[in-house]
């Protein structure tokens, strides 16, 4: 009777081992996976802020070519006007002369 009482202990320890090794495996194929998770999340978190100061940057670039054109046409727009007043200066002297 003792002795298969020893050997259902014996059974009873090696189920138990096997199922801590089994849990150790599960345990670490866990910790990689999370690791690995981790590193994925990094490289994506990256590769956003990577995607989003790009964008800012491009955002500003044409922030500044708008404003440049803006002022561009302003200075067109100024010119005409002096132009045209020139042109104006010009016509109302030629009939000024014609009437004298």
């Amino acid at each position: 009777a003792a002795s298969s009482e020893k050997n259902e202990h014996k059974a009873t320890l090696n189920k138990t081992n096997e199922l801590l090794l089994h849990l150790e495996a599960e345990k670490e194929t866990l910790v990689r996976n999370s690791k690995k998770r981790e590193e994925e999340e990094e490289e994506q978190w990256i590769t956003f802020q990577t995607q989003y100061d790009n964008a800012l940057k491009d955002k500003q670039q044409s922030e500044v070519a708008f404003h440049d054109k803006e002022q561009g046409l302003l200075q067109l727009q100024h010119d005409k006007e002096k132009i045209m007043e020139l042109k104006t200066n010009k016509e109302t002297e030629e009939q000024m002369a014609q009437w004298q």
